[in-house]
């Protein structure tokens, strides 16, 4: 099944019944919510209403009032600030008047709004009419105006309107709370049905949001199994990412210690909960040495035997999860904490090494033992390969009678040991042997003679030179010696020995004794006779064919002719 499919068989028909029931739910909480709202906002309209027409009233009258008053004094002083406030009261009361017209009902506006208009319009007409007279200085036909009958008629009628106005917005609120209780009676009666049908929609949902429930939750636990499969494959292609750069670094390396490094930091990244250590087997040994470790349990011993590690034992993987009830192998310093899992790396030639975790604090994981088989796997083919260039290398580098370094590895050091020679300003000789009356033993022993007397001599050659010296068979029965960091004084002891151990040396071959060997040397020291491979040589070369013409078995030191 994938993600999608998961998504659609969501079932639909509890969700539909749920929108049902909250629909329902929220239509009467709305139906409540809008009555009750309705309710008391037109209770709160009307008493605001009234409220307000009632202040609209009393400032209506006060604001007339005072517009009567200013009228009077400016008709009675003539001073021109009272007409001037008159004009700046003005506004204020017709606003006053247009915003109790809005709150009158609409047979109000028509009746008494307009009756009340039009008496305050008098009343401004007549009032203007006599402030006009004032500036004349008819102040008695303006007093006039102001006293007469008419503008008292029209205060009266303009008094008379805002007391109907008055009542009839009382009259309007009653009303209007009468059609609310028949509104309320409606309502309950709605919502006693309504409820009715909740319980029952309710009731079905909730029994079908169960089943829901539980298909949904097979959905989820299986959507989590489907996300986990995914970060599991993600981190496996993390981890062959790794692996495969560790491959492909391991296939540059030319000999295994290069190999250890790459090998250590690999692990970590792929291991970092766990310890751990590479050992190999030593040659021709069934000792195993361990060659790197990492992590921060590093309990693996520097040496063991094949047998205290079952693995190696069995020849297949050894997994242990708790040491306190298996069988623990010896190759630890100290016990092991948690468990631990060691991997035979074995190749087609055998049993190459070793490969093992261990854990500080959990178990190693099922899957932490699974990822640890491919890396054993991609490590034993790695070691083995790099294992097979060292073998090939050295065959290429060494002649196979006598395992010393053959002409062509000659060719490739010597130039680097001269320069470096110069370098550090030290002298470096060469020295070319050659086995004095060598074709007579082959002519009179055979060639197998020979070649036992050539590995002889190659072996004494071994055994007196010092560490870092070089010794290569040069061809046929001739050898040559690098003998780095030394002059003529010091090399001359180093030749003299071999010669003595040749020269003293008893041989037999098929239990035929064979005639005393020995060699003639010549030496030639660097830089002070040259300072080039091929010019030194030849020069060694010189010194040995002085020495054969001089009666052989000695040594001779390369001289420049003047």
């Amino acid at each position: 099944m994938n993600h999608a499919t998961q998504r659609s068989d969501i079932p639909h028909f509890p969700i539909i019944m749920l929108g049902v029931a909250i629909l329902l739910t929220l239509g009467a909480m709305i139906w409540i919510g809008y009555t009750s709202f309705k309710t008391s906002k037109v209770l709160e309209h009307t008493v605001t209403k009234e409220f307000r027409a009632l202040e609209l009233r009393g400032l209506i009258l006060e604001d007339d009032a005072i517009l009567m008053k200013y009228a009077q004094l400016g008709v009675a002083t003539g001073d021109p600030k009272w007409e001037q406030r008159y004009d700046a009261l003005i506004p204020a009361l017709t606003s006053l008047i247009n915003e109790a017209i809005t709150l009158a009902p609409p047979e109000t506006i028509t009746n008494t709004a307009n009756k009340t208009a039009l008496a305050n319009q008098q009343l401004i007409l007549m009032e203007r009419q006599a402030f006009l007279l004032a500036k004349t200085s008819n102040l008695n036909e303006a007093k006039k105006i102001i006293s007469g009958p008419e503008y008292d008629a029209q205060g009266k009628l303009f008094h008379e309107g805002m007391i109907e106005y008055n009542a009839t917005i009382q009259q309007r609120a009653k009303n209007y709370l009468k059609i609310q209780k028949n509104d309320l009676g409606d309502s309950i009666a709605i919502l006693t049905i309504d409820f009715i049908f909740l319980v029952i929609a309710w009731g079905i949902t909730l029994r079908n949001i169960l089943l829901w429930k539980r298909e949904l939750e097979q959905i989820i636990i299986t959507e989590m199994q489907y996300k986990k499969e995914i970060e599991n494959a993600r981190h496996f292609l993390l981890e062959m990412s790794l692996i495969n750069k560790m491959n492909d670094k391991l296939q540059t390396c030319q000999e295994l210690k290069e190999a250890y490094t790459i090998i250590s930091h690999s692990a970590q990244e792929l291991f970092p909960d766990l310890s751990g250590g590479l050992c190999l087997r030593l040659p021709s040994t069934n000792e195993m040495e361990t060659v790197q470790c990492w992590g921060n349990i590093q309990i693996m011993k520097s040496t063991f035997d094949l047998e205290d590690c079952w693995a190696l034992r069995e020849g297949h993987t050894y997994i242990v999860n708790d040491p306190h009830t298996s069988l623990i192998c010896k190759h630890f310093d100290s016990p092991p904490l948690k468990g631990y899992i060691c991997l035979p790396l074995i190749v087609q030639d055998g049993l190459i090494g070793m490969l093992e975790f261990n854990s500080s604090n959990n178990d190693i994981t099922d899957y932490q033992q699974h990822l640890a088989i491919t890396f054993s796997e991609v490590l034993r083919l790695s070691i083995g390969n790099i294992k097979l260039r060292e073998s090939l290398n050295e065959q290429a580098a060494h002649d196979p009678l006598t395992g010393l370094y053959n002409r062509r590895y000659l060719n490739e050091t010597l130039p680097r040991e001269l320069q470096r020679a110069i370098r550090a300003k030290r002298s470096l000789c060469v020295a070319m042997l050659d086995l004095d009356f060598f074709k007579k033993v082959n002519d009179t022993y055979g060639h197998e003679a020979g070649d036992e007397v050539l590995k002889f001599v190659a072996e004494q050659l071994k055994i007196n030179l010092r560490a870092g010296d070089l010794a290569c068979r040069y061809g046929g029965e001739e050898f040559l010696l690098v003998l780095v960091d030394a002059t003529i004084q010091d090399a001359m002891p180093h030749l003299q020995q071999i010669c003595t151990d040749i020269r003293e040396a008893h041989m037999t071959y098929l239990k035929q004794k064979l005639p005393k060997i020995t060699i003639s040397v010549g030496l030639a020291e660097a830089p002070r006779n040259a300072n080039k491979a091929i010019d030194i040589i030849r020069m060694a070369d010189d010194a040995l064919y002085k020495a054969k013409n001089e009666g052989r078995d000695r040594i001779e030191v390369f001289e420049i002719t003047s």
